[in-house]
């Protein structure tokens, strides 16, 4: 199963047979049992009782929306009058742009050492205050979910959450609950991770011209993967191979040519300049510390590839060096040639062994694109032969310039970027008005913003997804939906 990490954006479930994968499983273990330890494949889970929503619901919930001023009612309450904000910008105080459901404005609002009054604009005051209370909702009644289920490894309690199927109340998809992992360590949950690793087929045919977008990689003694291309602009699929690549090498080292002819626009205009794929690229590798962002004085990957590897390169004798290639496309025969570069006293690993699968968009993209009107125009179901599964720079480069006019593109834009990243791209290409975080927020504290923040305001437009903006919460089946909620649950 494929499931991009590193980023904020849904899962990606493929289908597998279940035998098969219990098959896996049983030989694995024969092999783990001597080590003490043991494989699991699918985890069942068992009910040691009642799930009961009713405490939970009871408990006071209280904003603090000024310094002589506060509102305390039961959860119950609030979710009963509250509309869900879902992917509406909200304005703070001092002209940053976020959204209503960002963990880290909803973890400000329960803490209450910033009043409301001084930190939202007032006229997004409600939908921040109601954004908060349904992550409060969704945190705290998974949690009821999570303790009533036990498992053979143990309290579910203690990871990262269970996944739920039930073709009644979620449709064909599967829901995970995560109580008090939303939050990671921001909440003091079991998931004490950083807040940026909490969070994530690409277009990557490589070619010997100034705009090739490519992505690819493979194994040595010290072991240096190398990803080169324009990268206009870096996405999600790129990211996925880097962090293939960073589990194999020691190190991986994405090396961005410069063209010199005009390069990649957006449809505004602005040209992706190498400075800001390398800004990007900072952004989306933030979690990965092996990984380092260069850029290349040429204009060709492939040049700028042949002379890393060779004499005049930074390569020492007895390194082993992977070339970033995917298996779709026709990369592994670009770089045919590459033996003749290498420097003495450096393996060059075997490109066709080094390549791997590209990941696809999720299907929540997918379900979303199929429903938008922005498919109208979107580059990959124009053109001929292309996937719209695939990432392509192109389809990205379009929803960038749409994002200042319709939200949906930003949302279709978190596929691409990762949700916690979508605001910092947005930033990097001139997109936004306000700053992009609040620095006395850096660093996961629940004082400030620690992740990007920085939009304009744009034009309010229906949802093509139907979704439940009133909650009643009357019977478990419209918690549980409440709960699965996409940008509340994840």
């Amino acid at each position: 199963m494929e499931r991009p990490e590193g980023v904020k954006a849904p899962s990606v479930e493929v289908p597998y047979d279940p035998k098969v994968m219990e098959n896996l499983v049983k030989k694995l273990n024969v092999v783990a049992q001597r080590h003490g330890f043991q494989v699991y494949g699918s985890v069942p889970t068992e009910k040691m009782t009642d799930i009961d929503f009713s405490t939970t619901l009871s408990q006071p919930f209280t904003v603090r929306v000024s310094d002589d001023r506060e509102i305390t009612k039961s959860l119950k309450d609030w979710l009963s009058e509250a509309t869900n904000p879902r992917y509406k910008v909200v304005t703070l105080k001092d002209g940053s742009k976020t959204h209503a459901l960002h963990k880290q404005l909803y973890m400000n609002i329960l803490k209450g050492d910033t009043p409301i009054v001084d930190l939202i604009e007032d006229a997004d005051a409600e939908a921040a205050i109601y954004g908060a209370v349904l992550m409060h909702a969704t945190r705290v009644l998974g949690n009821d979910v999570l303790q009533s289920l036990t498992s053979p490894m143990g309290d579910v309690m203690n990871h990262e959450g269970v996944v739920m199927r039930d073709e009644k109340l979620f449709g064909s998809n599967p829901v995970k609950i995560t109580g008090d992992f939303i939050v990671g360590n921001l909440a003091g949950g079991f998931g004490q991770v950083n807040e940026e690793e909490d969070e994530a087929g690409a277009d990557l045919e490589f070619t010997d011209n100034e705009d090739a977008d490519p992505a690819g990689a493979a194994a040595g003694q010290q072991k240096i993967a190398l990803i080169p291309g324009a990268f206009k602009p870096p996405h999600r699929g790129h990211l996925g191979m880097v962090e293939e690549y960073a589990e194999r090498a020691d190190k991986v080292v994405i090396l961005i040519s410069s063209p010199l002819k005009s390069g990649r626009k957006l449809p505004n205009g602005r040209e992706i300049t190498a400075e800001d794929s390398k800004k990007i690229w900072d952004t989306l590798v933030s979690h990965l510390p092996n990984v380092e962002v260069q850029v290349s004085s040429h204009a060709s990957p492939i040049t700028a590839t042949y002379e890393f590897i060779g004499d005049e390169g930074p390569l020492e004798p007895g390194t082993d060096i992977f070339l970033g290639v995917c298996k779709k496309g026709k990369d592994v025969e670009r770089f045919n040639q590459a033996e003749q570069y290498i420097k003495e006293g450096v393996r060059l690993m075997p490109v066709h062994d080094c390549a791997i699968e590209p990941i696809s968009h999720s299907s929540y993209y997918m379900d979303l694109l199929s429903q938008s009107p922005l498919k109208a125009e979107m580059p990959s179901l124009e053109g001929v032969g292309k996937d719209p599964r695939d990432f392509h720079a192109s389809d990205m480069r379009y929803l960038l310039g749409k994002a200042e006019e319709d939200e949906e593109a930003i949302e279709l834009l978190e596929d691409f970027t990762g949700e916690d990243n979508v605001f910092d791209v947005l930033s990097i290409l001139g997109l936004n008005t306000g700053l992009n975080e609040l620095s006395s927020m850096a660093g996961g504290s629940v004082e400030g913003y620690s992740a990007p923040l920085g939009y304009p305001e744009r034009k309010k437009k229906k949802k093509m997804i139907q979704r439940q903006e009133n909650m009643d919460l009357s019977v478990a089946d419209e918690v549980l939906t409440l709960i699965m909620e996409r940008g509340v649950l994840r």
